[in-house]
């Protein structure tokens, strides 16, 4: 929280943060993701979120970026994300109705199945 206050003392435009859920505890990652939100909604600040904790960013986000090896491999709004089978099941840890096995995973590897 002393970080971002420090940030808004610059009044910016654009805030852009990197991993700022890492290594904390559960309710603290809520307030964090909590007060950025507060901030784009009551400030207008846009902010860009790097971040692994998917469903944490998901919850505030209107807009979201999938990335995987440094590529772009699948963007949308916050509801297509949380819509579409892959971004659910290897970034959310949601299991499809049916059991898939470790020909279903590889291939996916391989074929990379984001549309």
């Amino acid at each position: 929280m002393l970080a971002l206050g420090a940030c808004l003392l610059a009044s910016p435009r654009l805030l852009i943060v990197d991993e700022a859920s890492l290594g904390l505890a559960p309710l603290m990652r809520r307030q964090v993701f909590g007060m950025l939100a507060q901030l784009n909604r009551e400030l207008g600040l846009t902010v860009l979120i790097v971040d692994q904790d998917v469903g944490g960013v998901l919850s505030i986000a209107d807009h979201g970026y999938i990335l995987e090896n440094g590529r772009v491999v699948f963007a949308g709004a916050r509801e297509q994300l949380l819509r579409h089978g892959d971004v659910k099941e290897f970034y959310l840890g949601q299991k499809e109705e049916r059991e898939r096995g470790y020909r279903d995973v590889k291939q996916y590897r391989r074929i990379r199945r984001w549309h």
